[in-house]
């Protein structure tokens, strides 16, 4: 079980990874092709979520 590959864990709705202009990009093009409005958010260390709070969420600011 689970995703084989990092290409197919890419091709993946739900899981997503990389740099906070990756993930801005990323994030961006996943609500425009999917219409997804909610994203369930794991870091893999506590500095993760600082660092997303600080880099990638203003950027989608309301």
């Amino acid at each position: 079980m689970g995703i084989p590959t990092k290409e197919a864990a890419r091709q993946a709705p739900g899981v997503m990874w990389g740099t906070p202009d990756q993930l801005r990009t990323e994030i961006g093009e996943r609500v425009d092709r999917f219409n997804i409005t909610h994203f369930p958010l794991y870091f893999g260390s506590p500095g993760g979520v600082e660092l997303f709070a600080r880099e990638v969420l203003p950027a989608f600011s309301a």
